[in-house]
Parts: structure tokens; C-alpha cells; sequence
């Protein structure tokens, strides 16, 4: 498998339109569309942090994420937003779960701060909860 030409450069732009479009935060399919689930909880699985959003970066994650996805056939996804405390991007690779506790436990394994409930659009802060 080539890498670097895992994904064509129009879905990388997009994906870099729409993470920066929603800087309060977004998550994304591999291909660029939204998912539309109504329930689970996001958790991010890597701690990336820029201070700008590149596209060699957005396709580095991709990969990333694809590689492992077809490794474990687990599906995940791009998580990104935006810090107004820290003027930089969070932008991870992300499993949904479907239930709470088992979100959490993977939150704290992947050293996380918090998760996102689909039910309500929050997050909830790990430190609150354990």
C-alpha cells in the first residue's frame, strides 16, 4: 500500500475547509463527510496538537487512521477543535462507543480529557467522573 497517495488532494482540502469552518469542533469520516449517528460517545485516541492546520498533517492523520482501521476493523474517525485558550488545533484520530463507561476507560487510557456525548452534544470532563 502507497501511503502517500492513500487519499487524493481534493478530499484533503476539504477535510482542511471543514475542520477549519467548525472550530468549536467536528468529526469526520476518513472520506470527509459528517457521520450522522445520534448516539455514542467520542473518544479520541491521539493528543495531537498544532498551531496550524496543514494538509500534509490532515493526511498523515487519515493515513493513520485508515491503517488502523483496517488493522483492528474497528472504524474511526477525525476529531478536530479549536482552543481559545491556547490559540492551537486539536486534531485526533477517534473511536465511537456505545456506552458510557467503556468511553471513559478509553479516555483515560488514552490519557484524555474528556469524551463527547452524541445524545446531547456535550462533552463530558473525565476528572468529573472518576
Amino acid at each position: 500500500m502507497n501511503n502517500k497517495k492513500l487519499y487524493n488532494p481534493t478530499t484533503i482540502k476539504e477535510i482542511n475547509k471543514l475542520i477549519n469552518s467548525f472550530n468549536e469542533g467536528i468529526t469526520l469520516n476518513l472520506n470527509g463527510s459528517i457521520p450522522e449517528y445520534k448516539k455514542g460517545f467520542y473518544c479520541s485516541i491521539t493528543n495531537n496538537i498544532y498551531n496550524k492546520v496543514t494538509l500534509k498533517e490532515i493526511n498523515k492523520l487519515i493515513i493513520t487512521a485508515q491503517n488502523l482501521q483496517n488493522k483492528t476493523g474497528i472504524k474511526h474517525y477525525i476529531g478536530s477543535w479549536y482552543s481559545t485558550k491556547t490559540n492551537k488545533w486539536y486534531i485526533d484520530i477517534s473511536r465511537r462507543f456505545y456506552k458510557k463507561s467503556i468511553a471513559i476507560k478509553e479516555a483515560i487510557k488514552f490519557n484524555q480529557e474528556a469524551i463527547f456525548n452524541l445524545s446531547n452534544f456535550e462533552s463530558i470532563y473525565i476528572k468529573k467522573v472518576i
